[in-house]
């Protein structure tokens, strides 16, 4: 590839509703111009597994799904006085099911 065509390398993209049909265009998107690239899905894993798959095609996807237990680790995280600088801000950390 040349060099104008990696304009996100080195960046990480987090793409909500990856199943749908302009995410899945834009994750792809971003993954040719080398971001990596997260997809969130809630429903469909054959889906997201084909979805990963096209993407892991251009060598730049996260593939691996989240786990209950991470959603459990920003809401400790917030709750905790590491957290105290975070002010006015909205962290969605639902797995994607408001995407």
């Amino acid at each position: 590839m040349t060099e104008d065509t990696q304009t996100l390398a080195g960046r990480t993209a987090f793409v909500t509703g990856g199943l749908r049909s302009i995410s899945v265009a834009i994750a792809r998107k971003f993954a040719a111009q080398g971001a990596s690239v997260a997809i969130t899905y809630n429903a469909s894993p054959d889906r997201a597994a084909e979805v990963v798959a096209a993407i892991v095609g251009l060598g730049m996807a996260i593939s691996r799904y989240g786990q209950p237990g991470e959603i459990a680790s920003v809401v400790a995280y917030l709750a905790g006085p590491e957290a105290a600088l975070i002010t006015r801000a909205e962290i969605v950390a639902n797995g994607g099911m408001t995407a």
